[in-house]
């Protein structure tokens, strides 16, 4: 799959060897957020992929991160026609 960077950010890339999914990183340029209970914000990822067709990309909260830092992403599925 082809993905090129809008933004200022750091490749998704596996973690180790044995991770199940690729890791994505928030934009070096991302202004701080800071959100009150309830809130929530949008933080473009700053990469752009050509999903193959009969495919589709899927996110999923990470452990670490959603009981950690109690983010938890939104947007689950993007389809292989999604140009937004």
């Amino acid at each position: 799959m082809k993905i090129v960077r809008t933004r200022d950010v750091k490749l998704p890339s596996r973690g180790t060897s044995r991770s199940a999914g690729i890791d994505f990183f928030v934009p070096n340029d991302q202004e701080p957020v800071m959100l009150l209970p309830g809130e929530d914000a949008l933080i473009p990822s700053g990469i752009r992929a050509n999903v193959p067709s009969g495919y589709m990309l899927m996110a999923a909260n990470k452990s670490g991160v959603a009981t950690k830092s109690k983010l938890i992403k939104g947007a689950e599925i993007v389809d292989e026609d999604y140009t937004g």
